[in-house]
């Protein structure tokens, strides 16, 4: 069973359920699939850093809720890169209508645009 590792800016939180059920909707995702964060990963005693990168190491993949507050979140940014590092896939997720800015480094990863 896959476990996605969502990284999000803390301004886009209320919107984190509506985003799963889209992607659940669109057949991104199964309803098998499990999604964690940096809310909810387990806490193993050496740290919320070692924490965060035994999470993302452990997960299938990345999914990115991009947006003006994750462009400017430096949690979304470090998590991007640790995942990238681990050579996770990462997939964005836009809201519709959205330009794509993504970093440099990874603007060649996918893109989902949100219907709503």
């Amino acid at each position: 069973m896959p476990t996605f590792f969502l990284s999000y800016a803390d301004a886009d939180r209320p919107r984190i359920e509506k985003v799963i059920a889209e992607l659940r909707q669109r057949g991104e995702v199964t309803n098998d699939d499990e999604f964690t964060d940096w809310n909810r990963i387990p806490e193993t005693g050496q740290g919320a850093r070692a924490d965060l990168k035994h999470a993302i190491a452990e997960a299938s993949k990345l999914v990115v809720l991009w947006g003006d507050a994750a462009e400017q979140s430096a949690h979304v940014n470090y998590e991007a890169g640790l995942a990238s590092a681990f050579d996770k896939l990462i997939v964005f997720v836009l809201p519709r209508g959205r330009k794509t800015r993504l970093p440099t480094e990874l603007s060649d990863r996918p893109v989902i645009h949100l219907r709503g």
